[in-house]
This record gives C-alpha cells, sequence and structure tokens, in this order.
C-alpha cells in the first residue's frame, strides 16, 4: 500500500467519522424542537442537498444529450424535476403542497434508484451512487407522519431514535473501517521487503 495510498485512505474513513457524527448529532438537535420548526428545516435543507446532488447529473445528462450518447435524455429529465421539487421544497412552506411535494419527493428519490440499481450492470457501483437519495427518500418518509399532524412526541422520538442509531452505527463503521485499514497497513508493509529482496536476487542473477 504506497503512503499516498495509505493517506487517501485514511481520510475517508476519518471523513466518514466526521459526517456521520455531525449527521447523527443534527438528528439528535432536530429531536429537540417542535414538529413545525422541524418540518420546516428538514424541508429546507433537503431541498437543499437535493438541489446540489443534481446539478452533477444534470450536467452529465446535458454533456451526454449533445453527444447524442444514451440515457442522456433520461438524465436531463430527471434531474431538472428533481432540481425543480427540491427548489419548492426550499422556498414554499404552505403545509398542503410540502406534504403533497414530500410524498412525491420519497417515492421519486427511492423508487427510482433502486430502478437504476437492478438494471445497472454494476448494481455495487451503482448502490454507491444511489443510497444518498435512497437516504432522503427514508427520511422524507418518516417525516410524513408529522406534516400529516402526528403528534410532537412521536416525531422526537423517532428523530432521537434514528440520531442515535447513526452515531453508533458511525463509530462502529469507523472501528471496523480502521481495523480494516491497520491490518492492510501491515500486511503492505510485511510483504514490501519480500519484494525488494526479490528483485535484488534477480538483479545479481543478471
Amino acid at each position: 500500500m504506497a503512503t499516498k495510498t495509505k493517506k487517501s485512505v485514511l481520510a475517508e474513513i476519518i471523513i466518514s467519522l466526521v459526517f456521520g457524527l455531525i449527521f447523527g448529532g443534527l438528528v439528535l438537535f432536530l429531536s429537540t424542537l417542535g414538529a413545525d420548526t422541524i418540518i420546516k428545516w428538514v424541508l429546507i435543507v433537503t431541498g437543499i442537498i437535493i438541489v446540489i446532488t443534481n446539478i452533477a447529473p444534470l450536467i452529465r445528462g446535458i454533456v451526454n444529450l449533445a453527444h447524442k450518447e444514451k440515457g442522456g435524455l433520461f438524465d436531463v429529465i430527471v434531474s431538472a424535476i428533481a432540481m425543480v421539487l427540491g427548489i419548492v421544497m426550499i422556498v414554499y412552506q404552505n403545509a398542503i403542497v410540502s406534504t403533497i411535494i414530500t410524498v412525491l419527493l420519497a417515492i421519486y428519490l427511492i423508487v427510482l434508484p433502486i430502478i437504476r440499481i437492478v438494471i445497472a450492470p454494476s448494481k455495487k457501483e451503482q448502490l454507491s451512487k444511489e443510497w444518498i437519495r435512497i437516504l432522503i427518500g427514508a427520511i422524507l418518509i418518516v417525516f410524513l407522519p408529522a406534516i400529516l399532524g402526528a403528534a410532537d412526541a412521536i416525531i422526537n422520538l423517532l428523530l432521537m431514535i434514528v440520531g442515535i442509531v447513526i452515531i453508533v452505527l458511525t463509530v462502529l463503521s469507523f472501528v471496523l473501517s480502521l481495523i480494516a485499514y491497520i491490518k492492510a497497513t501491515k500486511k503492505a508493509d510485511e510483504e514490501a521487503p519480500v519484494e525488494v529482496e526479490a528483485e535484488t536476487a534477480e538483479a545479481t542473477e543478471e
């Protein structure tokens, strides 16, 4: 394992830990707020994330469309629709409109990514691209009872559970990733001298 690779892998592990803890902490913080405030900020933040995450697919779709490559038009339409819905969620907080948009967006964010994963040649690679959309859709579904008038206590409890689970899974993932990283690094260090000795021996024989 090269030094650059070691640093990049370790950086990814640390970044995953930091983002996971931040996300879990935000969810726990939301559990202390009222349902109306929660819904407002969840819709705004979700809208921002949706807009940002669809910029690249939209650009890619436009480029593919310009080169007449397959799937370009589909990417443009899907990304554009998502961005419009995201923008509406950010600027428009009417309860009825927000409810309709949230339901449609949740279905859109879960169903389409699953379809892409199913039809993709490399399902694991596609899953790595789609999991964030599925997660956002799942979060919207979790918040749907609050949009429809559920009690604050239920929402706060759900948020507290989700926040704790996220933090626990993040820490567990960090520990497991760190252990795997240490083992891989140790193995690479042990194999390096052997490779050098073999090359030296070959050079001597020549």
